[in-house]
C-alpha cells in the first residue's frame, strides 16, 4: 500500500495566484489531494496494526478528524505524520490536535522532541510508537 505523498511535494498546490482563484483555497486543495490519494489506494487493512498500537492509532485518527480533517479518516502506518497531522498547512488546527493528543494520552510532547521527529520525517506508525513509549514511561515514573 502506497503511503500518502505531500500535496506540496507532488505539485498539487501551485503558488500561482490564478490557480487559487480557479481551484479554491489552499486547504481545500490539500485536503482533496489527500482524499484522492486515499481513494486510489483503497481502505487500510484492519490487521495492519499490532494489537498494542490499534487503540492508539484509532484515538489519534479521531482527534485528527475532529480538529483537522472534519471527517473520519483512517491512515496507513507509513503515511508521513507531517502530512496527515496538517503540519504543512500551518494553521492552528494542528496545534489544537497536538494539545488534545497530549491531554487524551496524559503525556507531554515537548517542542524539541517534535522538532526531532519532524526532522527525521516520522511516519504515523512512528508517532503511534512514540505515544505508546511516552505512556509507558509516564506509568513507570508514576509508580
Amino acid at each position: 500500500m502506497t503511503p500518502l505523498v505531500s500535496p506540496i511535494e507532488s505539485g498539487d498546490l501551485s503558488t500561482n495566484r490564478w490557480y487559487h482563484v480557479l481551484y479554491g483555497p489552499r486547504w481545500g486543495r490539500y485536503f482533496e489531494s489527500l482524499k484522492t490519494q486515499m481513494l486510489a489506494r483503497g481502505p487500510v487493512p484492519v490487521d495492519i496494526w499490532d494489537d498494542s498500537e490499534v487503540d492508539i492509532a484509532r484515538s489519534i485518527e479521531s482527534i485528527l478528524a475532529e480538529f483537522c480533517w472534519g471527517e473520519p479518516i483512517q491512515f496507513h502506518p507509513d503515511d508521513p505524520w507531517w502530512v496527515i497531522g496538517e503540519w504543512e498547512i500551518g494553521d492552528y488546527s494542528e496545534v489544537e490536535a497536538h494539545l488534545e493528543i497530549e491531554k487524551h494520552f496524559d503525556i507531554s510532547l515537548p517542542d524539541e522532541i517534535m522538532r526531532e521527529f519532524f526532522a527525521r520525517r516520522g511516519t504515523f506508525r512512528d508517532f503511534v510508537g512514540m505515544i505508546a513509549s511516552r505512556r509507558r514511561s509516564a506509568v513507570t515514573q508514576g509508580s
